[in-house]
């Protein structure tokens, strides 16, 4: 036996993954090039710098689909091995077991291995709570795989394709983040030097340039500037043995005066507008703190999420006792108890919505009573901040799966039997004799036919089988209702909704679109068609979507969407306009449709263009829509189209990034899978423009600008930094490892969605 390092289990010999904690169980072995002691967790030795695999070459990354149920075991995806329900990873090759569900934006099939649809770019989990404000940490593992390992297979695709993400710090001045020689620079994008801002990141551990651009994404989710960008908040010293990142302040007026530690730890945190005060969730515990730079103040234990205001005076928190306002120099209230599920906070942290023994109630930061909205809801489609909402309820009933099926062999089955051989006669009775023989002769005629036959017979024998268990089985049928709530009152949008996690609906508006049963129509099996019971579950929920039509709801009116199969669909943001494809053939391309809404009435679907690919539809600003034609499955290349305006060819699928402040798109061309690099190109008002070939990675500037990463080996993990402004490429810096990438999020911190 062995031990697992992390969480001590014992553990089979010739485990190469904990199945307890995911924790890779590493070998003991002796570097090929020096002979010193070391180990397959690393790349290269830590002693000669030589490489130790036979291939360091990164693999693709892996997709793992749900497991298998096989009554009280399941199978792992990846390499098929038996494993216990509820294992989180498999001990034979150390694949997370992930969750296939359906994206609540787009309705397509995707993984709880992603925070957000790959498809269509929104959160997969209903994230009905603002994303800056929705967060649960995630369960320990080691640091070093945390940070600089574990992540880097998925985020070396994000850090290529890193399209919609920009360098937004505090203050007017563009700059930009990097890594070299393991740390983090800080750059004004000038001829001034820039600043290292990280001093020593890895701690003293080895970690490779490979692990490092692997890390970027994650280390960019863990920065952040005040909104005056006078500091910058980041994450430095990082151990294998700490639960998060330790953080760190930086006063940038002030470059060579000692950073401020604010804690260890760290999981999550945010900064306040002033850029003085930071709350923060520290370790897998969940305890919640607040620093003002100078001392630290804890505020509750056990949190689950929680919620800060713009001057960090006012903080809403949610553990398993409840939801609670915390404000400065004053009492903590408790502001609803007994939650099953937080579905919903006001930016201002001044209104809730929650889950209660399936009612969903309503609960305001000013001394009212709670508000009750509805009973028996099986799940929130999203609340708006006018306080309309869309949510389900689920009628559950029970029929024998005969009433499923139609009997269509019953005739013939009932007159197709067994030849029985005639009893002999009673030794008195002669006269019977020839009687006897010939009813033997009848009895052998048929016998020879049946032998002939006798495989038909033996499927209806299968048949009657099936008829005494179809009488006795039941199917559980779930009949979904939608409803809406107005701020006042619910009304019943329909109760044939087919799947309730099948609608796409509006960012900002009460539009969506969802599939209804057709009543007139009960699916009917026929018997001759199943090989055996348990099929009629399937088919019965195939025939049952399949009779399912497309609606548009516009608060709580429906409008039936006349296609033969429309799908892929996108509302706007507004929820002015809603896009679908219609008759997608089995190469992925069908007719694009756009219906227009307003106030006073929904437009019929117009075609909006042909032969659209029937993956990479999305918006950018908005409203302007972003899709594909004349896709290469293989390369994931095609023609690019914006509104209907055709913009490039070869352009790489989710490369796309758009500027508001320019109106301009950047994209790859000519994608070079195996040298991971292709040519950066963008275009403004129909005219496309080449910066440069060879390009790695980028990220567009709010000022318009460009950051990208030239001439990069795939081999050694470097690059030439370049900034392109104004149509011309200013050189910044050599041997980059990545550039690191800073969205908007008000919290800081990986984390999943959900509760």
């Amino acid at each position: 036996m062995i031990t697992c390092p992390k969480c001590n289990k014992e553990l089979s010999e010739g485990t190469k993954f904990c199945d307890n904690c995911g924790s890779q169980i590493f070998e003991t072995i002796f570097c090929p090039n020096c002979g010193q002691k070391t180990s397959t967790e690393f790349a290269f030795c830590q002693s000669c710098g030589a490489s130790i695999l036979e291939d360091t070459t990164p693999e693709a990354p892996l997709v793992i689909e749900a497991p298998q149920n096989n009554g009280t075991q399941i199978s792992c995806p990846n390499c098929g091995k038996k494993l216990p329900e509820g294992t989180q990873f498999c001990d034979g090759c150390g694949s997370k077991i992930f969750e296939i569900i359906f994206c609540p934006n787009c309705g397509q099939k995707t993984s709880t291995e992603f925070a957000f649809c790959q498809n269509c770019g929104a959160s997969i989990t209903n994230s009905l709570v603002p994303t800056d404000t929705k967060v649960k940490p995630k369960k320990p593992i080691p640091k070093k795989a945390f940070l600089f390992g574990g992540i880097g297979l998925v985020a070396v695709l994000l850090l290529v394709f890193i399209a919609s993400l920009f360098l937004k710090g505090g203050g007017d001045k563009p700059y930009g983040l990097y890594l070299r020689d393991g740390e983090v620079f800080y750059s004004e994008l000038s001829k001034k030097e820039p600043l290292e801002i990280t001093s020593k990141l890895a701690n003293g551990e080895y970690v490779s340039d490979a692990e490092m651009a692997y890390a970027a994404d994650t280390l960019g989710s863990y920065i952040t500037f005040s909104e005056d960008g006078k500091r910058i908040f980041y994450p430095d010293r990082l151990g294998s043995d700490s639960d998060g990142i330790t953080l760190y302040c930086r006063n940038m007026k002030k470059p060579k005066q000692e950073p401020i530690r604010i804690d260890s730890d760290v999981m999550l945190y945010t900064v306040n507008q002033a850029g003085n005060c930071v709350t923060y969730l520290k370790g897998y515990d969940g305890i919640l703190y607040q620093h003002n730079l100078e001392e630290k103040e804890k505020i509750a234990s056990d949190v689950m999420s929680f919620q800060v205001s713009e001057d960090g005076k006012k903080i809403g928190y949610y553990n398993e006792d409840g939801y609670y306002i915390w404000r400065a120099g004053k009492d903590t209230n408790k502001l609803a108890s007994d939650i099953s599920s937080l579905v919903y906070v006001s930016e201002d942290i001044s209104v809730i919505y929650y889950i209660k023994e399936g009612g969903l109630y309503r609960q305001a930061d000013d001394g009212s009573d709670k508000e009750k909205i509805a009973s028996d809801v099986s799940r929130v489609v999203t609340v708006y901040d006018s306080g309309e909402i869309y949510y389900t309820k689920a009628e559950n009933t029970q029929k024998p799966l005969m009433d499923y099926v139609e009997d269509d062999m019953a005739a013939s089955d009932s007159i197709m039997l067994e030849p029985e051989r005639p009893e002999y006669p009673s030794y008195w009775d002669f006269e019977t004799t020839d009687e006897y023989n010939a009813a033997v002769k009848q009895y052998e005629l048929a016998y020879q036919v049946y032998e002939q036959d006798k495989q038909v017979y033996q499927e209806k024998v299968q048949r009657d089988r099936m008829r005494e268990e179809l009488n006795q089985m039941t199917m559980d049928e779930t009949a979904y209702l939608l409803y809406f709530y107005n701020g006042t009152e619910e009304s019943l949008v329909t109760d044939g909704l087919s799947d309730e996690y099948d609608v796409t609906y509006a960012a900002d508006s009460p539009v969506l679109t969802l599939p209804v049963y057709n009543q007139s129509e009960t699916p009917q099996i026929k018997l001759s068609k199943l090989e055996n019971t348990y099929q009629v579950y399937d088919l019965v929920q195939e025939a049952l979507y399949s009779v399912s039509e497309r609606y548009l709801a516009v608060k709580n009116e429906l409008t039936v969407i006349d296609q033969i199969q429309a799908q892929a669909f996108r509302i706007t943001p507004a929820g002015d306009a809603v896009y679908f494809l219609d008759e997608v053939a089995e190469d992925g391309y069908g007719d694009l449709y756009k219906m227009e809404i307003s106030s006073k009435s929904i437009n019929s679907p117009s075609l909006y263009d042909s032969e659209v690919y029937n993956s990479s539809l999305y918006f950018v600003s908005g409203d302007k829509l972003i899709y594909y034609k004349n896709v290469d499955n293989d390369s994931r290349k095609g023609d690019l189209f914006l509104d209907q305006k055709e913009i490039d060819y070869d352009v790489s699928l989710y490369s796309v990034s758009y500027s508001e402040d320019s109106g301009s798109l950047l994209y790859y061309t000519d994608w070079n899978s195996e040298r991971s690099y292709g040519t950066l190109k963008t275009s403004k008002n129909g005219k496309s423009t080449k910066i440069a070939d060879d390009v790695h990675q980028f990220l567009s500037l709010d000022n318009g600008d460009v950051l990208y990463l030239y001439d990069y080996s795939s081999n050694y993990y470097k690059g030439t930094l370049y900034l392109y402004r104004k149509g011309k490429a200013q050189k910044l810096d050599d041997d980059v490892v990545a550039i690191i990438p800073i969205n908007d999020s008000k919290m800081r911190g990986e984390y999943y969605y959900g509760w």
